[in-house]
């Protein structure tokens, strides 16, 4: 597995982590499963293709990395209907900020950090339950909307 592939995966399982602490703590009365699998696709030179549990490995890199320097952490808050977003990494906070005024600010991670810029929390604030309920595609559909404007941006 190429180096970056592996610290790419190394994010997105901390921020499945995570996810999975937010909607435990959250108030929707929902449960989710807490087990995080990861499984690695592999083609031989015949062209076999096969699939490997990686589960424990990353189970075992994220306990060892306990800290990530470039992560992104991001609030999405819900005021009065107005959502706004505070988007944190190492020193910067950003925001609040409305989504169409987001894409400038963003550029100020890209000028502090050198390395990838990869989302490991999201936290939704005052959002009623039921917008909530459907467990962790809010959190997914969030990160991907913001690493579709941070892909934009850089």
């Amino acid at each position: 597995m190429a180096w970056a592939g592996l610290i790419s995966l190394e994010y997105t399982y901390r921020f499945c982590g995570n996810i999975i602490k937010n909607i435990r703590a959250s108030n929707t009365g929902k449960s989710i499963n807490p087990d995080i699998f990861c499984h690695r696709l592999d083609v031989d030179r015949f062209g076999k293709f096969s699939f490997r549990d990686e589960s424990r490995k990353m189970r075992e890199l994220d306990v060892i990395n306990v800290q990530f320097s470039d992560a992104v952490r991001v609030e999405v808050i819900n005021n009065q209907g107005q959502v706004y977003y505070v988007i944190k990494q190492k020193d910067i906070n950003i925001g609040p900020v409305v989504v169409s005024a987001i894409h400038e600010k963003l550029k100020q991670l890209k000028i502090v950090g050198a390395g990838p810029l990869e989302i490991i929390d999201l936290q939704f604030r005052n959002f009623p339950a039921e917008k909530l309920e459907a467990g962790s595609t809010h959190y997914f559909l969030e990160k991907y909307k913001l690493e579709k404007m941070l892909g934009s941006t850089l």
